[in-house]
């Protein structure tokens, strides 16, 4: 799966109206003057949501997933030295941690390969 490389711009809150719903609160993804896309607040009816965090979150999300897929990978192994009086005597390799099979999880769930 591709997705949009950053850098991203965030741009907002609007402060228009259209029709009966208050829009203002909206905000635009924006990448080199094009907007790619818009984070709104008002979702449904009575639905409010958080647009300026969920801009925020979708404007990161590609060095999020560069970052996951770099945890991913660093979690696989985990490496145990064994010394006695300074010299090494035993190293034993084994598969990573619960967090790093997460993380391969979440990233196989987007379509994302690399972890």
């Amino acid at each position: 799966m591709n997705y949009t490389k950053g850098p991203f711009e965030i741009t907002g809150p609007s402060n228009g109206r259209i029709r009966t719903i208050d829009d203002g609160g909206d905000y635009a993804i924006v990448q080199a003057g094009c907007i790619v896309g818009e984070a709104y607040y008002h979702v449904g009816v009575g639905r409010n949501e958080d647009a300026a965090a969920n801009a925020l979150l979708w404007a990161n999300a590609g060095e999020l997933v560069e970052a996951l897929k770099f945890y991913a990978r660093s979690s696989q192994y985990i490496v145990t030295y064994k010394y006695r009086g300074g010299e090494l005597i035993s190293a034993d390799a084994s598969i990573g941690d619960d967090a790093g099979a997460k993380a391969r999880e979440v990233l196989a769930a987007v379509g994302i390969k690399g972890g």
